[in-house]
């Protein structure tokens, strides 16, 4: 009777525990479920957060506009700037900007490009040639220097003209202008460099400057600031004649007291014409 009584109990027992058992399992399942659950959900949340950066076709990059110059410090804000950017395949996008730094975004994804940056101020916003920056596909951060500026309007143009970059490198054409035109990036015979990157031929020793030539004019008083940055003031308080170093083609002055008075040299075959626009 007693062993009877015995594997009665143990046959209780052994139920009770396969009950737990299988309770703890179910339990331990749920518990696995629900943590699934939360990460999926918070997993979700943050693809949201983070504007779908995964699989968004464009990016967002940060500038740091250049310094002022001395030149312009009297003259421009340094803090609103007109904002051009074209990249390799033509993509353009013009924007008002202002402060220390800004955000550029809405530009495709895996493409390289050129910022140029207009300062606005006490002359009409398309009068000083512009800062400029390299923009690679692989980098969020652009520092933009007044020298990349010729580079910038290089790049401009060859995309407009060739509706592409043509897989030039112009990360490396931005530096040896650098390099080779410290004083005055500007001087590059800019169409024949065209030509030459055209015709898929070009090397870095295309990159020849215009010629300058000093020349005895004489002209109309004034404190006149050219539209290049890295070239001095004129400062005419007479009427005396003064030596003038040009460059072949246009160089453009205006005058601060007169800001609608522009002053235009227009040097061709060793001549100089002076025109005076009010």
């Amino acid at each position: 009777m007693s062993n009877q009584r015995f594997s009665v109990y143990s046959i209780k027992r052994a139920k009770l525990v396969v009950y737990r058992l299988m309770t703890s399992i179910f339990i331990q399942k749920r518990r696995c479920l629900r943590t699934l659950c939360r990460w999926f959900v918070w997993g979700g949340i943050l693809v949201v957060l983070s504007g779908c950066q995964w699989f968004s076709t464009e990016r967002s990059i940060r500038i740091i506009p250049p310094d002022i110059p001395d030149v312009l410090s009297s003259l421009v804000s340094g803090v609103d700037w007109v904002l051009e950017y074209r990249d390799e395949r033509g993509f353009t996008l013009t924007r008002e900007v202002s402060g220390s730094f800004f955000y550029l975004s809405g530009i495709p994804r895996n493409r390289n490009g050129f910022v140029l940056l207009y300062p606005e101020g006490h002359f009409s916003v398309d009068f000083f040639l512009p800062a400029g920056g390299w923009v690679p596909d692989d980098r969020d951060l652009i520092e933009l220097t007044w020298e990349s500026g010729s580079a910038g309007v290089l790049f401009q143009k060859y995309v407009q003209r060739a509706g592409s970059a043509g897989g030039i490198n112009w990360d490396r054409i931005d530096q040896e202008l650098k390099i080779r035109f410290p004083e005055n990036p500007w001087c590059i015979k800019r169409d024949e460099i065209l030509v030459e990157l055209a015709s898929g031929n070009f090397t870095v020793t295309d990159l020849s400057a215009r010629t300058e030539v000093d020349f005895l004019l004489t002209l109309p008083r004034g404190h006149w600031v050219s539209s290049n940055v890295f070239r001095d003031p004129l400062v005419i308080d007479g009427d005396d004649s003064v030596v003038v170093k040009l460059p072949v083609g246009t160089s453009r002055y205006r005058d601060p007291a007169n800001p609608g008075r522009e002053l235009i040299l227009e040097c061709q075959d060793g001549e100089v014409g002076v025109f005076v626009i009010e």
